[in-house]
């Protein structure tokens, strides 16, 4: 469903059996992404150049989730934070199958840090609405 939206070229949407939400992966659109970025006055010619901006990953992040939400996903199918990459899922960096299909056991160990980092993130969060509440 994240790669339907303009922003995103591919995705990998993670959950681990223990949380109660889903995280991300997303390689954004570069075609999309840079000439918004212009529009925008962000300086950057390449992905690698915007990813780490705020306004980009803001972008990306509440599009998705916008759109996933239009798309009828219920809020435990949304993620609650991503990480956007500019490195492409190939079969070269044995991310796909052959049939180009993600393998999301490789995935999972090749993302490891990035996953974790959003983990902790994310029940920081929770738990710190927890205690507003």
């Amino acid at each position: 469903m994240y790669q339907k939206t303009k922003f995103i070229a591919q995705a990998y949407v993670h959950g681990d059996s223990l949380k109660a939400y889903l995280v991300g992966i997303f390689v954004p659109d570069e075609e999309t992404v840079i000439p918004w970025c212009k529009a925008n006055n962000i300086a950057g010619e390449k992905l690698v150049d915007v990813i780490e901006n705020p306004a980009v990953h803001k972008l990306i992040v509440e599009d998705a989730n916008k759109s996933a939400r239009a798309a009828g996903l219920k809020g435990f199918e949304i993620v609650k934070a991503a990480t956007l990459v500019s490195q492409a899922f190939s079969v070269e960096n044995d991310l796909l199958t052959p049939t180009f299909k993600l393998k999301r056991n490789v995935a999972k160990v090749f993302f490891k840090d990035s996953l974790e980092k959003m983990m902790v993130q994310v029940d920081a969060e929770e738990a710190k609405k927890k205690v507003t509440d």
